[in-house]
């Protein structure tokens, strides 16, 4: 009996133990989660401060759906971007009324510094027009104030009416150049205005004389369209000198929009003045541009000059989509100063459009064939690793043991273009440097640079400690050591 009792009091005091520790449990589990904060993971709900001049905190006050830019995540409590229904009551303001949006446009606007990102995001929301007694602030910006950052809101600016302010303010004789600049930029740049109208308009204040006319000209090819492309056409037809247009402007025309590119076309076609034919193929020359390619091929014919037909095939190589590869290929294969010229233009190309890699190394594993093999090879190898294409380096590896030195640089060059994707090949290109002339060693060395890796690190580290080393050389290798060091420990987190 004496036994049983003193058992039942030790179970009795363990009990009493184990309740008393599952209530400060309980108590720990309530305190901790206490509601501050706990479902924020740390980030603003409350609005992105982030931006030029945001020490002033301006926009602390606005709350509610973050704009598109924002550049933190709003993750809800399980990281998966949201509150989870029922969790809290929604606050702040509702940024889909107009009447809010127009008193926080009021608010910002009205601040002793203001924040024009801020202010940029309130109107890239708005789709009814900024209020009128707003618009002065905004458009005296533009004259006297912090030009590029109201720059921000012209940049989502839909309320079209502005068009004709900033035509006034371009005429205006008060306006100094730094002014007319902004608003020729927030003319190309804002989203609202019909883009032909703002041509027509830019267009009728030319005055003849390119080296006066070149910032309306800019900004009339950035805003783009088919009325763009037109006045820039009969621009260059009228002027004595189509060359004093600089390439940048021709380019800044987007001839990939299908109504600009057939004005485009249709001039290119039905050109005779080779001095206009040259700015034409210059505008044409923009990456992706298809519409552009059977016009330009239409030139390579005789009859033409044979620097027109030359720039015709480096043209094709800067759209380097396939058709227009697929004729530089073709053209490789003739003879004389035309197949050179097709040749060194495929040493130019910079793309990764779809089917080019393909088409590319399907012609470097029949280069021999060509009738100038060894230049054939290493333009389309320097193409090829540009594509960075994972699928051709079984083909560029073969040209590693190329009898012809420049074959084999250009497909070291290869593959330090295509980076880590060449790691397989790491021991084949020590091989190579061990055998190999000064500029093959510093190719190597700037190709292992680029691959990275622990295997890229120890082989120049080898090679480092070698006796003899050229200046250059080791300033090389020592460079691509940085590099490699750089990204592995940017890879370690640290």
């Amino acid at each position: 009996m004496f036994l049983e009792a003193q058992m039942t009091k030790s179970y009795k005091i363990a009990f009493t133990f184990l309740a008393a520790l599952a209530l400060a449990c309980v108590l720990v589990v309530i305190l901790r989660d206490d509601g501050t904060g706990a479902g924020t993971q740390g980030y603003d709900l409350e609005g992105d401060a982030k931006g030029p001049d945001t020490a002033s905190g301006a926009n602390k006050g606005l709350k509610g759906a973050q704009p598109k830019d924002a550049t933190e995540p709003n993750l809800g409590p399980d990281g998966g971007g949201g509150l989870q229904p029922g969790m809290r009551t929604p606050e702040g303001i509702d940024l889909s009324d107009p009447a809010v949006r127009e008193a926080e446009l009021t608010r910002l606007l009205s601040q002793s510094t203001v924040i024009w990102q801020d202010v940029a995001k309130i109107v890239g929301l708005m789709e009814e027009p900024i209020p009128a007694a707003l618009r002065p602030k905004i458009l005296n910006e533009i004259k006297f104030g912090k030009r590029n950052q109201v720059m921000f809101v012209f940049a989502v600016l839909r309320d079209e009416s502005f068009v004709e302010d900033l035509f006034e303010l371009l005429d205006d004789s008060t306006v100094i150049k730094g002014g007319r600049s902004a608003v020729l930029t927030a003319l190309w740049q804002m989203p609202g205005g019909d883009r032909d109208a703002i041509a027509r308009q830019l267009e009728s204040r030319l005055a003849g004389d390119p080296v006066r006319d070149l910032p309306i000209i800019q900004a009339m090819a950035k805003r783009g369209g088919p009325e763009a492309g037109r006045a820039l056409v009969e621009y260059l037809q009228g002027t004595a000198n189509p060359r004093q247009i600089p390439q940048h402007i021709l380019q800044s025309l987007d001839v990939t929009d299908p109504q600009t590119a057939e004005v485009i076309a249709g001039a290119i076609r039905g050109e005779q003045s080779p001095k206009v034919l040259r700015a034409l193929i210059t505008t044409a020359s923009k990456a992706g541009a298809r519409a552009m390619v059977d016009p330009l091929i239409s030139l390579d014919r005789d009859g033409i000059p044979v620097d027109v037909r030359q720039q015709v095939l480096t043209a094709l190589a800067r759209i380097g989509d396939t058709p227009s590869v697929d004729y530089l290929l073709r053209k490789s294969e003739e003879p004389g100063v035309f197949g050179e010229r097709a040749i060194q233009s495929i040493g130019v190309l910079n793309t990764s459009a779809r089917g080019v890699a393909d088409v590319l190394t399907k012609a470097l594993a029949g280069a021999s064939n060509n009738p100038r093999p060894a230049a054939f090879k290493k333009s389309l190898l320097i193409a090829i690793g540009r594509a960075r294409a994972a699928g051709s380096l079984s083909v560029v590896a073969k040209t590693l043991d190329d009898p012809d030195e420049g074959v084999q640089q250009a497909a070291v060059q290869a593959m330090g273009s295509m980076g880590h994707r060449s790691r397989g090949y790491i021991s084949k290109l020590s091989s190579i440097y061990s055998k190999g002339s000064e500029l093959t060693k510093r190719r190597i060395a700037i190709a292992l640079g680029s691959i990275g890796g622990d295997e890229a690190a120890k082989a120049m580290r080898g090679m480092l400690k070698e006796e003899g080393l050229s200046p250059s050389l080791k300033q090389t290798l020592l460079m691509g050591m940085r590099n490699v060091q750089e990204e592995l420990k940017a890879a370690a987190g640290g």
